[in-house]
């Protein structure tokens, strides 16, 4: 993926794979610094704005991760990252708020 996105780096969806491998790998940082240039090259794709949403969610940056997760519904309200995405973030609110009790 890292020679695609060299040999192109306006290659959205070599960004956004790499972005993928990165977040099998646990490297939630490099798989945002990926999918944001997917992003940038391709500001109207729904995936891979999906894709930096569960990033973001990876990093633990779970407000931006939740902004993605609308903009991504809203280019297209059928693609199903997008809410796992926002439920895993109200999901780790709910047991913040808990915690805190």
């Amino acid at each position: 993926m890292k020679k695609l996105v060299k040999a192109d780096p306006s290659d959205a969806g070599a960004w956004n794979s790499l972005a993928a491998a990165y977040l099998h790998l646990n490297e939630a940082g490099k798989a945002e610094a990926a999918s944001a240039e997917a992003i940038k090259a391709e500001p109207k794709n729904a995936e891979y704005w999906g894709t930096y949403g569960f990033a973001l969610a990876a990093a633990e940056k779970d407000d931006n991760a939740r902004s993605a997760a609308v903009k991504a519904s809203e280019l297209d309200p059928k693609l199903a990252v997008p809410y796992y995405v926002q439920a895993l973030v109200s999901f780790r609110l709910v047991i913040t708020q808990s915690r805190s009790a």
